[in-house]
């Protein structure tokens, strides 16, 4: 089985988990409005400028870095009136400490870009026309080629302990479904 197998099988619970998690729910079905969307950004801004910088930190080469996603977080936070530096609390998960942890952390990372583009469609027939300024974060036109990029990059690190970046990738996802527990206020019974 491929690392790539292995991270899909080792994940598929907790990935099921966090795409039907309250705050990404509503994004797709339910009521959507400026204060659920920012609510959601927020989280998702929490989540994406700490573990980039904790990325760079991992691999500095330019050709290893991560997207940039936190930026365009920002501008459509900035647009719905939100400040990014306000938003609190921040993920603050294990940091990536050898290949493998990197490979299974950037791995959900990668991945939800992919499912980004799912919302996305989602949002251009939801989001009220006075939103749609902000989705910048879900509207990148570069997510398609990031996917393959990122197995590029994994090639280059090889050899990666499977079993460790499993382990590191469904930890990630449970860090994930924490933080976005607390940016729902712990009542994940908000749709």
């Amino acid at each position: 089985m491929s690392l790539r197998e292995f991270l899909r099988a080792a994940t598929r619970p907790a990935h099921a988990r966090i795409d039907h998690h309250p705050l990404m729910a509503r994004l797709v079905r339910g009521r959507l409005n400026a204060e659920n969307y920012g609510t959601a950004l927020s989280a998702l801004y929490a989540l994406h400028a700490p573990i980039e910088k904790s990325f760079g930190t991992y691999l500095s080469a330019p050709d290893f870095a991560p997207p940039r996603r936190s930026v365009d977080l920002a501008l459509d936070l900035a647009e719905l009136g939100l400040d990014a530096s306000a938003v609190a609390p921040l993920w603050v998960g294990c940091q990536p400490d050898s290949h493998a942890a990197y490979v299974g952390m950037r791995y959900v990372i990668e991945g939800s870009a992919l499912g980004g583009a799912v919302i996305a469609r989602q949002l251009d027939q939801r989001l009220p026309v006075a939103l749609m300024a902000a989705t910048r974060f879900y509207c990148r036109s570069t997510e398609a080629e990031e996917w393959p990029r990122f197995w590029g990059l994994v090639t280059r690190l090889e050899p990666i302990d499977a079993d460790l970046a499993c382990r590191r990738a469904v930890g990630l996802f449970s860090e994930i479904e924490a933080l976005w527990d607390a940016h729902l206020g712990g009542d994940i019974s908000q749709k």
